[in-house]
């Protein structure tokens, strides 16, 4: 019940954060080199923001959805472990990866929706989908 939710919103928060800084590279607020980090700092919290009412409601409707579908269920505590520390992890993986996707296709003058947020989601997959079986094997649920 969680994985295909989970996978599309760690990639959504990274393509947001690669969206954000990709206007303020074109928009010249930002320039890449040093420093750009810091100069993020106030995009990548808002991420950070975003992603733990996601996760949150991710895990709340895993436990109903598991529920009403009659399916196994690790139980309410350990889903929301899982959920926040697993969202956590894709949530760093996102911000890496979506602000450097935004770098790239800046340098290179390429159209980041076309390029840069494809970029993102598709290493979400597989980066978000290791941040959940990381986090089950951390809580000790495998």
């Amino acid at each position: 019940m969680l994985v295909p939710a989970f996978l599309e919103d760690s990639g959504s928060l990274g393509a947001i954060l690669a969206a954000r800084i990709s206007t303020k590279l074109h928009l010249g607020t930002l320039e890449p080199g040093r420093g750009a980090w810091r100069r993020a700092a106030d995009d990548v919290l808002l991420i950070y923001m975003y992603a733990v009412p996601v996760f949150v409601f991710l895990g709340v409707s895993s436990i109903v959805v598991a529920h009403v579908a009659n399916k196994a269920s690790p139980g309410a505590l350990d889903m929301f472990g899982v959920t926040l520390l697993a969202g956590m992890l894709a949530t760093t993986a996102a911000v890496v990866v979506g602000f450097y996707a935004a770098v790239a296709t800046h340098r290179f003058g390429l159209d980041p929706d076309n390029h840069g947020v494809p970029m993102v989601t598709s290493s979400l997959d597989l980066l978000g989908a290791l941040s959940l079986i990381l986090a089950i094997v951390i809580l000790g649920l495998a």
